[in-house]
């Protein structure tokens, strides 16, 4: 299931187009900007279990996780040392062991001693569907629309640089990208990775 960061209805509204003829177009925008959305966040908006396989630095005591918010964490493994093999493994307790702490888990001493691989299952996204989406993060869904109006209107009207060269002036694309108000409103909510240290194999 493709979850999205709003409705055709929304970015309709949002315009003030109540025509029909350009909803099609409208809604493989809307799903093209809400993918850039998630590049730009650094995780997908659909809420889901994961899983995710870390192999923590030696004495690592905090492990990031990758998609956000984390809703829950359903379990938490520890393979053989060196190994990749969760046939035999340890499973952690949670509060015992391990705990959640916002979108990151927080280990206790003498688990973690960087040879081995760890296996976490957990439930996070921002909503199950759309509305749910729009729900927990309405900035998100006015971030969706302003930039879904924006590409539509790009499409009659691109943006173009003028430049004076020895042949003349010549006129180029300019690169779109994401509009400022756009970056404002998401930025609350995006993962900052470069802070966070090693990403493990997800799936």
């Amino acid at each position: 299931m493709v979850v999205n960061a709003t409705t055709l209805a929304r970015v309709k509204a949002h315009s003030g187009d109540t025509a029909t003829g350009n909803d099609a177009l409208l809604t493989t925008l809307i799903d093209q900007v809400s993918r850039d959305i998630e590049k730009f966040l650094g995780y997908e908006l659909e809420q889901k279990s994961r899983v995710e396989i870390r192999s923590p630095d030696v004495n690592q005591r905090i492990v990031h996780l990758r998609h956000r918010p984390v809703v829950s964490v359903t379990q938490v493994r520890v393979a053989a040392e060196g190994s990749w093999n969760f046939a035999a493994f340890q499973v952690l307790t949670a509060n015992a062991d391990y705990r959640l702490s916002g979108d990151s888990i927080y280990f206790f001493g003498g688990l973690i001693w960087g040879r081995d691989t760890l296996e976490i299952t957990y439930t996070a996204g921002l909503g199950a569907n759309d509305a749910a989406v729009i729900a927990a993060a309405p900035e998100v869904a006015l971030a969706a629309e302003l930039q879904t109006n924006e590409e539509f209107r790009r499409r009659t009207n691109p943006n173009t640089l003028s430049r004076p060269g020895p042949g003349g002036t010549k006129t180029y694309a300019a690169p779109h990208g994401m509009l400022p108000r756009v970056r404002e409103l998401l930025f609350s909510r995006r993962r900052m990775a470069m802070a966070e240290g090693r990403l493990g194999a997800v799936r």
